[in-house]
């Protein structure tokens, strides 16, 4: 990616691995400003959203009836693509 950017993929799931789907994931904070916008899980909890410029970001995962989760990620210049993993809490 030409931007210096990533494609954030991954999973939102409870502790016993099971997906958790409709969960918002967004950026709740990031090196430069970003859209106020979310991405929703899928039917097996997952979700892709684009980091655009190399740094420190931290993702948030929310759904209804759970603890939210933060991830922090870094984003190096010339990643393309970081898999995340993220665990909710009841």
């Amino acid at each position: 990616m030409s931007s210096g950017g990533a494609r954030i993929v991954g999973q939102a799931h409870l502790a016993d691995g099971s997906p958790v789907t409709e969960a918002r994931v967004f950026f709740g904070a990031a090196p430069v400003p970003m859209p106020d916008i979310a991405a929703l899980t899928d039917d097996d909890g997952r979700f892709s959203l684009y980091a655009p410029a190399p740094g420190a970001y931290e993702l948030v995962c929310h759904a209804d009836g759970l603890d939210p989760a933060t991830v922090p990620i870094d984003v190096l210049p010339g990643s393309e693509s970081i898999a995340v993993d993220v665990e909710l809490g009841s």
